[in-house]
């Protein structure tokens, strides 16, 4: 049973990746130096025009994801959408895909929740130890949700409330665009529980899919 998660993660595992090995360090260093110096805007709208499809799928500001499909078309002169798609390993298992999806307001509810609960347990203190150890805010590392907006109020650019509402309303992005990933693979078969879940009413469901794909 693989949860997910991250959608290229599962992707990787049931589809396979295209090889990650492709790359040379002077076009990564020189695509580096053109967004530092004419903006990763500049460097976005030329992925726009050689890759659309990967465009489509990278936020402008995801500078590292950026640099690398461009460094990908610069080294193979194909797009890394193109060459993704075309990475398909023999694995050895045929997968069945279950997905759990909440009424929006619902998910939003309890996003709410889980950022409240994460601020409670210390993830302000926590980013404030980071930061002190020298962790940079533009490391890889410390893009993800709920760093970038708890370094900016320690920085005092905003306050500790608008740093809060920020975290729930990028969550909230984070899984909208999470949840289009997954509703274009059609072999997600899909399941709606109610807010008040029956765990074990929804294991016998998720048993039951299972059992009618492979019996079929």
């Amino acid at each position: 049973i693989v949860v997910g998660g991250s959608g290229l993660y599962i992707r990787s595992l049931v589809d396979g990746l295209f090889d990650y090995r492709i790359s040379d360090s002077q076009v990564k260093q020189r695509l580096r130096h053109q967004a530092d110096v004419e903006g990763l805007d500049a460097l976005y709208r030329k992925l726009q025009q050689v890759d659309a499809t990967a465009a489509a799928k990278i936020h402008p500001n995801d500078r590292q994801r950026i640099i690398r499909a461009l460094e990908v078309w610069e080294i193979t002169g194909r797009p890394i959408s193109q060459l993704q798609t075309q990475a398909r390993p023999e694995i050895p298992f045929e997968p069945v895909f279950i997905g759990l999806i909440r009424e929006r307001q619902q998910l939003y509810r309890a996003i709410e929740q889980r950022v409240d609960e994460m601020i409670q347990k210390g993830l302000f203190e926590e980013v404030e130890r980071l930061r002190d150890l020298g962790y940079h805010r533009n490391l890889q590392a410390m893009q993800t949700v709920g760093y970038q907006e708890i370094y900016a109020c320690l920085e005092g650019e905003i306050t500790r409330e608008e740093a809060i509402s920020l975290i729930k309303r990028n969550t909230r992005r984070f899984a909208k665009r999470q949840m289009t990933w997954f509703k274009a693979d059609s072999r997600i078969r899909w399941l709606t529980p109610d807010e008040n879940i029956d765990v074990g009413k929804l294991s016998e469901e998720i048993l039951t899919q299972i059992k009618t794909e492979f019996l079929k």
